[in-house]
């Protein structure tokens, strides 16, 4: 089954960004664009793969960390709304 990722412009940071400079810092722990778009595609695929489809809602609890920023990154891509 062929995975559809969106790309716009909050996704296509992910891209842009040399992948070994440092996105975010969360629990004392550097995350690198790679790290996030690997994780945010990975995830992508997941919430597609399970049935997700864009326009659908889905709900997903996160803290704030850089998790949920892998979460909001993955649901742009996924095509699934966001409300914070």
């Amino acid at each position: 089954m062929k995975t559809l990722l969106f790309e716009n412009p909050l996704t296509k940071i992910l891209t842009v960004q040399p992948p070994d400079k440092v996105a975010v810092w969360s629990g004392g722990q550097a995350h690198t664009y790679a790290d996030l778009r690997l994780r945010s595609v990975q995830l992508a695929k997941t919430l597609v793969a399970k049935g997700a489809k864009p326009g659908q809602l889905a709900v997903l609890a996160v803290p704030p960390s850089a998790d949920l920023l892998v979460v909001l990154y993955a649901c742009m891509m996924a095509g699934l709304p966001i409300a914070l």
